[in-house]
Formats: structure tokens, sequence, C-alpha cells
């Protein structure tokens, strides 16, 4: 009676650990084709950028709510040019003209929102789809953020995407 019980606890503990493994395996496989079908989001806004001197923000909302369609998980997707200091009121004036309250920002602290500081370069939130619900993002410039910055400069050293942890602005 020991052996038939050893041997029943030893199959049953066998078939748990290979529903274990397959179920780690079906996860792994779906977080993988997430990530893969955001790349491709990605990738098809780098394709406007690529075949175009200057995206308007009407190309840039006609690309990115077809994707905004078929990926409802995603919450918005930017588009954040690199600024230089000497090109930022050009740069707000022209986001001024159809969004008179843009500027280039900084969060001073949790929630509350400044004109950003004066650096050698930006990188400012300049177009967001959807613009609902993603004010806060808004202009916001990722060099203001070290974390952010240093993905940044790793991404356009190395030519490859860079992902970082969500911020929360407000």
């Amino acid at each position: 009676a020991a052996l038939l019980a050893k041997t029943f606890y030893d199959l049953e503990t066998k078939a748990i650990t290979t529903e274990y493994h397959k179920s780690v395996d079906d996860q792994i496989t779906s977080i993988e084709r997430e990530i893969t079908y955001k790349f491709e989001a990605l990738y098809a806004i780098k394709g406007l950028f690529d075949s175009s001197e200057n995206v308007s923000a009407e190309e840039f909302y006609a690309i990115t709510t077809q994707i905004l369609a078929r990926h409802r998980n995603i919450q918005a997707l930017e588009w954040i040019p690199k600024v230089k200091k000497e090109q930022r009121a050009i740069f707000e004036a022209r986001r001024q003209q159809h969004y008179p309250e843009f500027q280039i920002i900084e969060r001073k602290q949790q929630g509350q929102m400044v004109s950003a500081a004066v650096r050698d370069e930006y990188f400012p939130v300049y177009y967001v789809e959807p613009l609902s619900g993603n004010e806060a993002a808004f202009g916001f410039d990722l060099a203001s953020s070290s974390k952010r910055l240093h993905a940044l400069n790793l991404s356009r050293r190395s030519g490859k995407l860079v992902a970082t942890s969500s911020i929360t602005l407000v």
C-alpha cells in the first residue's frame, strides 16, 4: 500500500510540474507576442518618420489611430523629437498654432508641471495620441528625467529599442 501511495504521489507531482511548466511557457509566449505587436506598432510609426521630412500632426494622428484601434491596451503613442536649445522657441510656437497652451515642461514635484529649465537639448512629447487622458504628458521633456534621458541616449547610440519603466506625471 505504501508503494502504491508513493507511486501515486510521484505521478501526481509529475503531472502538477508538467502543468506548471506548460502554464509558464504559455504566459511567456503571450508576453513575447504582446511585446512583438507593440514593437511592430513602433516600427510602423518609424516608417512614417523615415519616409517624410516633416510629419504633420494630421499624418501622425492618421497612423496612430489605426494602430490604437488594433492595440487597445496601448495607452498612448507619442513622438518625441530632439530639440536644440536654439530651436525651442520655434518648436513651441509651431505647436501653439493649434494648442496655444503648449510649452516644453518638466515636473517640479509630483503633479506640478513648470516650464522646462534651460538645457542644451530637450526631448518633449510633441505629438501624443490620444491627447484626451494624456494631457499631462503633452510637452513633457524626457530630458528632465535622468532615467529617460539615459534610455534616449542609449537608444540613440545603439540604434536599438530601449524600454523604461512607466512614469506617473500627475
